[in-house]
């Protein structure tokens, strides 16, 4: 991926940079609330969708946001 594209998240006192978490066959994505951030993941998956050959189910994806006020 292009550096840059997808603006990660900054945690803790040392301020490191998270962007993603993979564990079982889950995998959560974090970035900064943008509508770039989520064009550059629609994007991310789509390629990933034709890389492999497999297929992105996005009616069972969520998103969501943390520490955020409605």
């Amino acid at each position: 991926m292009t550096k840059g594209i997808l603006q990660s998240v900054e945690v803790g006192e040392k301020n490191i940079k998270v962007n993603m978490l993979h564990f079982a066959n889950d995998t959560l994505f974090f970035c900064k609330d943008s509508t770039q951030n989520i064009m550059a993941l629609k994007a991310m998956l789509c390629c990933f969708e034709l890389a492999l050959g497999l297929k992105v189910n996005f009616s069972k994806s969520r998103l969501g946001g943390v520490g955020i006020k409605c």
